[in-house]
């Protein structure tokens, strides 16, 4: 599996009793564009892709999700940082993942909104896993002051206290 596909998650999605009534928003650019207009024929909801965007449009976006997204990756040693900045909207957050060491996953296991969905289990079962999900937590929020308190040193300021340690 290509490193970060959507098909997987798109596919599932789809397969699930939601599928007419979501809304998926991709922001992608360069060749994976091309598999979304592909993923999108085929997708029962709506999919919507989008190029770059300003940091104003991707946060109005955010705020108005029910869910975010995040398409694990291969290496277990590179934590995207967009995951931090996925759970500081308190948000639901499925997160896909190939490999048991996802850097992701053991983040994404400490935030109670979230559900790590393993590609290689069989489909259905991962489709009621997210039904099950979606109704048993929609419209529950996180507030930021815990997701803080969950996270300590994943917050900026510790990032610039170390910085300061290494550089003095």
């Amino acid at each position: 599996m290509p490193e970060r596909d959507p098909s997987y998650i798109v596919e599932l999605l789809n397969k699930t009793k939601f599928a007419k009534d979501i809304n998926l928003v991709f922001f992608s650019i360069g060749n994976g564009v091309d598999k979304l207009h592909v993923l999108k024929e085929k997708f029962k909801g709506n999919l919507v892709i989008n190029g770059y965007v300003s940091r104003e449009e991707i946060n109005a976006v955010y705020h108005k999700a029910d869910v975010l997204i995040n398409l694990g990756g291969s290496n277990p040693y590179m934590v995207p940082s967009k995951i931090f900045e996925y759970m500081s909207y308190g948000k639901l957050i499925l997160s896909t993942y190939y490999i048991d060491d996802e850097s992701s996953k053991k983040y994404f296991e400490q935030y109670p909104l979230a559900l790590c969905v393993d590609v290689r289990k069989y489909m259905d079962e991962n489709k009621t896993l997210i039904e099950e999900f979606i109704e048993g937590n929609l419209n529950k929020t996180i507030e930021f002051e815990d997701v803080k308190k969950a996270f300590p040193n994943n917050l900026p300021g510790s990032y610039v206290e170390v910085i300061k340690e290494i550089t003095e």
